[in-house]
């Protein structure tokens, strides 16, 4: 199941797990966003939620204890009464006025058997000890498949019955979507929509040991280039320097930053966004030989585009040829569904009916 579809119509296919209160358990490859999409389906949704990685805690911070209860007399104890963290946890998010939410055990099958021995009542009963799962909270989980050599430990034979797998896979649309909502440099979004073989493996290394890229890996590659960054461009230079170089490459493994720095590389050849919006007919533009910087300056046009600065980067665009300017058609209206509007747009698509079709398949 593509994460597409999950997210797709403000995660209504979530909702309707939601709503079954069944146990699901989210499979898929490490990094690739499988925790955010939970938090980003309960904030969508004003839910609560609550996060055990499993295999970083112990199987009591998921049972609990037993407090002695004393008699309203304050004489000796009788009674015992199992405190778990977990329920204090629920009770903030209720507090907090959420209808319903979400307990997420993440990295369940990397965890110790004790810890997941210690979930598996909880599955059916929905208690541990005299704490009951409140009414319209569900409990799912994450993890990585035995495939990923992951330190995944096989599923108990009870286990197996009680969760419900969904198999979560790359989605470079979707992740392209978040990246453009949560303000990812435009360079990074244009590699992975470039190369995204090169950041969404669908199988596993050969040696799990050697770093390899995933969509969060490539964040911390991404953060580091944009430290005190002005928004346009990277605070740090793209001519390989030794220690950058080591520095993405300790993030993203050799083969995905040699790809990234020589991608970034086009910046040497690119104008700058306030340089297209302020000559769009004469500032630079890569030669005509380099592919990739072309693809980069409309990859940088389309991020920059708003409903007041179409034309002029429009009028860019055209400049990178008849194939490039196609291609930007579609991403401009999804930007600024009033961008056919605009005279250079309206007057390239008269000119070239392939634009038309264009924008009905793209």
């Amino acid at each position: 199941m593509l994460q597409s579809k999950l997210t797709a119509n403000n995660f209504a296919l979530m909702n309707r797990m939601l709503q079954s209160g069944d146990n699901y358990m989210f499979m898929g490859a490490p990094g690739i966003g499988k925790s955010q999409m939970m938090i980003e389906f309960t904030e969508a949704n004003n839910l609560g939620y609550v996060e055990l990685v499993l295999s970083q805690i112990e199987a009591v911070d998921v049972r609990g204890i037993m407090v002695p209860q004393r008699k309203a007399d304050n004489s000796a104890p009788d009674t015992v009464s199992t405190r778990t963290p977990l329920a204090a946890m629920v009770d903030a998010e209720i507090a907090k006025g959420r209808r319903g939410g979400v307990i997420f055990f993440d990295e369940y099958y990397q965890a110790e058997l004790g810890n997941r021995k210690a979930v598996s009542q909880f599955l059916t009963s929905r208690k541990i000890g005299d704490w009951s799962l409140p009414d319209g909270w569900v409990i799912w989980g994450a993890s990585n498949p035995k495939a990923w050599r992951a330190g995944t430990i096989p599923p108990m034979g009870h286990e197996v019955t009680r969760w419900i797998d969904i198999e979560v896979s790359p989605d470079v649309s979707g992740w392209l979507a978040w990246a453009a909502k949560n303000n990812v440099h435009h360079l990074y979004r244009a590699f992975v929509e470039r190369f995204p073989h090169e950041v969404f493996v669908t199988t596993p290394p050969e040696d799990r040991t050697t770093k390899h890229c995933n969509p969060r890996a490539l964040m911390y590659a991404h953060n580091f280039h944009t430290l005190n960054s002005n928004g346009n461009d990277l605070a740090c230079s793209t001519d390989q320097d030794p220690i950058e170089f080591e520095t993405i490459k300790g993030a993203i493994g050799v083969g995905a930053a040699t790809a990234l720095f020589g991608f970034l590389r086009n910046q040497d050849v690119m104008p700058s966004p306030a340089d297209m919006l302020e000559n769009p007919t004469s500032c630079k533009i890569p030669p005509i030989e380099r592919i990739d910087a072309r693809y980069a300056c409309m990859m940088q046009a389309v991020a920059h585009a708003n409903s007041q600065n179409i034309e002029p980067l429009f009028q860019f665009v055209q400049r990178l040829g008849t194939e490039m300017t196609l291609a930007s058609l579609k991403r401009f209206t999804e930007v600024e569904p009033l961008a056919l509007n605009a005279p250079s747009i309206a007057h390239f698509i008269a000119a070239n009916p392939e634009a038309t079709m264009s924008l009905a398949t793209h």
